[in-house]
């Protein structure tokens, strides 16, 4: 999810910068920016698969791969 909003947020500040020349992103443009961007990225479905994905619901340990997170012993 928090891929998804970063990669529209970017597309969103490139859009808006092109239609406003000059003009600085400020908190009053900034808030409906973003929400335009996290109720376009953000939907529930996209939310429920990225918990799944990571195990954390429903609650499964074996989905992650926590070889990568192990350091390995060098000698």
């Amino acid at each position: 999810m928090f891929r998804l909003v970063k990669m529209y947020w970017r597309k969103a500040v490139r859009d808006w910068r092109a239609k406003h020349p000059g003009e600085v992103l400020n908190k009053v443009t900034f808030a409906p920016l973003l929400k335009q961007v996290i109720d376009f990225a953000a939907k529930p479905e996209t939310i429920v698969k990225g918990f799944q994905a990571c195990g954390l619901y429903p609650l499964n340990a074996n989905v992650e791969d926590y070889s990568k997170c192990l350091v390995k012993n060098r000698t």
